[in-house]
């Protein structure tokens, strides 16, 4: 299932100003302006290297690295172990369309999936981690959060009535301190895919160099994530623990998976 392409995203060729903000909601307003420092330039995408544990039956650690361009897709590379054996694959969404390929050893398949329910998830993804790339929201749809110190941005892409909000909570040192949103998933990876919430707490920061020779402008992004699923008692379902170890700004998504898989080491 292939959805139509949104928007073009950012080009990298833009720099930020704060009162490009002022008329956001202000939790929003306060956590752009500390994120991102005036006339930075604003990239179009994040280059994130990460290591941490993913529960897979039980909690195991990998090592991957992801590149985020919001309103054009993500791929997330990773490498884990199970059994001793090394398991290695990537997520993403690319040109309208969402995929997951993981191997054994790179030769014996786990488990590969495209089609409706992998693409909305995936893209409902890519909106949520746009927060990684704070210049991408500055002209988001936001408007104002249920919760003290919240507001949500939401995208809808061209031709699909479905829309994605997402909220976000910051806290108050301005830093963002969690991302929540109703998403297409399927938690218990049964293959029944609806909505279900989703949480990602979110600790603190690391920087994202943007300036030129000279210019130390950075870009501050999550550092720690812990993402869950909310079940429908409330309790949270965590599965994924990630430290960011750095991250770079891209002006593209890679062509091909493989060329983000390569250069992820053994956990």
């Amino acid at each position: 299932m292939v959805l139509t392409a949104p928007p073009p995203g950012r080009t990298g060729g833009e720099h930020f100003h704060p009162a490009a903000v002022s008329g956001l909601p202000e939790p929003a307003r306060r956590w752009l302006r500390h994120a991102i420092p005036p006339g930075a330039p604003l990239p179009a995408g994040t280059d994130l290297r990460m290591h941490g544990a993913i529960l897979l039956g039980r909690w195991r650690p990998f090592r991957a690295r992801e590149t985020i361009v919001p309103r054009s897709g993500f791929t997330w590379a990773a490498r884990t172990r199970i059994a001793g054996l090394p398991v290695s694959g990537f997520d993403r969404y690319a040109d309208g369309e969402g995929e997951m390929r993981w191997s054994l050893a790179g030769i014996v398949p786990v488990r590969s999936a495209r089609g409706f329910d992998v693409t909305l998830s995936a893209f409902e993804r890519m909106v949520a981690e746009s927060v990684f790339v704070p210049g991408a929201l500055v002209d988001a749809d936001w408007c104002v959060g249920g919760a003290p110190g919240s507001a949500v941005y939401s995208q809808r892409w061209n031709g699909h009535p479905h829309r994605t909000r997402v909220s976000v909570r910051v806290d108050a040192g301005d830093r963002l301190a969690a991302v929540s949103l109703w998403r297409w998933g399927d938690p218990t990876g049964t293959g029944r895919y609806g909505l279900h919430r989703f949480e990602a707490l979110l600790e603190e920061e690391v920087p994202c160099p943007v300036g030129g020779p000279g210019d130390r402008s950075d870009i501050l992004v999550p550092r720690c994530v812990r993402a869950a699923w909310i079940g429908a008692d409330g309790a949270r379902q965590e599965f994924f623990r990630a430290v960011i170890d750095a991250a770079t700004p891209v002006a593209a998504i890679p062509v091909t998976a493989t060329a983000t898989a390569d250069p992820v080491a053994d956990p």
